[in-house]
């Protein structure tokens, strides 16, 4: 698949709240419905336990290749080598990134392995709720320049840099779009919540759901921030803009 084009919706008034001390990766938050869930995205570290645990190859590894936004050019391109460690193919992300350049079939396998599994969409707006909280998003005019005031100009953040939620979760809008494991419905794909559709460009037919935005969601474009919207996405998309985080039962 190659990588999406973001359409424009109207803006909303976002601002970003750095916390005082950052999460620990691995802990988890029960969520009202009977379930738990990561308080953070998935790291870079975790997932790089469970491939040397597993010795799982991932799609993007298995391809050579993924799709990474340039912010020099501006826009999407391959990159040859970009894989989970590597977003850019170039540069070893920190271990405290949220793992990127996963397709859904990465994440059904380390949420397996970690004894959970994917949410469903409607679990991961339970689990979002209804505020839209502070989180990394592009801040200025995209995709021409992030001006970063929230402090990451055109990249990832290390999770846990924002304020969480109610239940205590990180990074729930902004940063990376989350996979679910929900197929969306023609109903879905034609309401007001879908960001995307024939005007993006792009035309997926199957896909999943993916939730909450990302650091290349802005006030004019995309803005997977706000709670109800998702965008669907190919099962073996990679993207230096999508992530995870796994559910457990309580």
């Amino acid at each position: 698949m190659r990588p999406p084009i973001f359409t424009a919706i109207p803006a909303l008034i976002l601002a970003a709240a750095a916390c005082a001390s950052g999460p620990e990766p691995g802990n988890t938050a029960a969520i009202p419905g009977g379930f738990r869930m990561d308080v953070t995205e998935v790291t870079v570290g975790q997932f790089r336990r469970f491939v040397e645990a597993t010795g799982y190859v991932t799609t993007a590894d298995s391809l050579g290749w993924s799709g990474f936004f340039d912010h020099t050019l501006p826009g999407w391109t391959v990159a040859d080598g970009a894989n989970w460690a590597s977003p850019n193919g170039l540069r070893r992300a920190g271990d405290k990134a949220p793992v990127t350049q996963v397709s859904y079939y990465d994440a059904c396998a380390y949420c397996r392995w970690a004894g959970g599994e994917l949410p469903t969409a409607a679990q991961w707006d339970a689990a979002a709720g209804k505020e839209i909280m502070p989180g990394n998003i592009w801040q200025g005019p995209f995709p021409h320049h992030d001006t970063g005031k929230d402090g990451f100009a055109a990249r990832v953040a290390p999770v846990g840099n924002f304020a969480p939620n109610a239940y205590g979760l990180y990074d729930m809008f902004g940063n990376v779009w989350e996979w679910t494991r929900d197929i969306p419905s023609e109903a879905q794909r034609s309401g007001a919540a879908y960001i995307g559709g024939q005007e993006s460009g792009v035309t997926i037919q199957g896909g999943r759901i993916i939730k909450g935005g990302s650091f290349l969601c802005d006030l004019e474009v995309c803005s997977g921030f706000i709670p109800e919207r998702f965008q669907v996405a190919e099962e073996d998309s990679g993207l230096n803009h999508m992530g995870f985080r796994c559910i457990y039962a309580d």
